[in-house]
């Protein structure tokens, strides 16, 4: 068996207590243990391995979980620029609507005049929060 402390080869003793001894020649261990003292430290070896463990999968979920609110941020600011750029597109369109007509006399300048405004401000609603930063 070897030694808890130094990781030399061992010696058992039958007849003495501790069991074991370390026979490290220089410098000289002289660790003694039994065989309950080992399974002890290989115990607290082993749960403070999991506790690692357990402590990496919490910082990875909490990365997983950073990550999912972030795109959900994002998808919900895209969301609400688009029902922004809906709403400027249909204002627009029917300020369009009468700046056209009355730029044109007709029909078609006024449908065009809105058409264009109300792109315009459809675009202008989609990137809003681009344009403000």
């Amino acid at each position: 068996m070897r030694c808890p402390e130094c990781g030399a080869p061992g010696y058992r003793r039958k007849t003495k207590t501790p069991e074991w001894r370390c026979t490290r020649p220089y410098p000289r261990c002289g660790f003694e243990w039994d065989d309950a003292i080992l399974e002890l430290l290989e115990e607290e070896e082993r749960r403070l391995n999991d506790q690692t463990e357990l402590e990496a999968f919490r910082l990875e979920a909490d990365g997983r979980k950073r990550q999912l609110r972030s795109e959900q941020e994002v998808r919900h600011r895209k969301e609400k620029n688009k029902q922004r750029g809906g709403w400027f597109a249909t204002v627009a369109f029917f300020i369009g609507l009468f700046i056209g007509r009355q730029l044109t006399d007709s029909a078609s300048g006024s449908l065009l005049g809105g058409i264009l405004f109300g792109f315009a401000a459809y675009w202008l609603g989609d990137h809003w929060d681009d344009l403000r930063s």
